[in-house]
């Protein structure tokens, strides 16, 4: 299983000269191709098994290591179904020795998403900008 080529950036930061790094950090989505093809496709907690992975690098060369970004998925995901609630709530328990995790993003309301404001256009914010969830 691909571990998001962490073992590289550790290697890279070790290497002579090289500025040392204080954590590690890095993002995931379920959708990357890791969780798509071969093994990682009947895996259903591939997303999970890949950040874990990723970690235990991170761990054996004593850094924190931060998910700066996930959710359930990019493309045709749906983010506004059960099928995205049931994630979170499954991997909230299966990562939670994680040092740093941060779902992309709060609010539906974000310049990349062309500032859209109707509730559940499956946007990726666990937030409409009227409050809701």
């Amino acid at each position: 299983m691909q571990t998001l080529d962490i073992a590289g950036f550790i290697a890279a930061c070790a290497a002579p000269g090289a500025p040392p790094c204080d954590f590690i950090s890095t993002h995931l989505y379920p959708t990357d191709p890791q969780c798509q093809k071969g093994a990682g496709a009947e895996d259903p907690d591939c997303f999970a098994h890949t950040v874990l992975a990723a970690q235990k690098l991170a761990a054996a060369a004593s850094k924190p290591f931060f998910i700066t970004e996930y959710n359930d998925g990019l493309g045709t995901t749906s983010r506004d179904d059960s099928s995205a609630a049931a994630f979170v709530i499954r991997n909230v328990g299966l990562l939670s020795a994680l040092d740093v995790w941060s779902w992309w993003t709060f609010s539906d309301v974000f310049e990349e998403g062309w500032m859209r404001s109707p509730p559940f256009h499956n946007g990726y914010g666990l937030c409409t900008v009227h409050g809701t969830r």
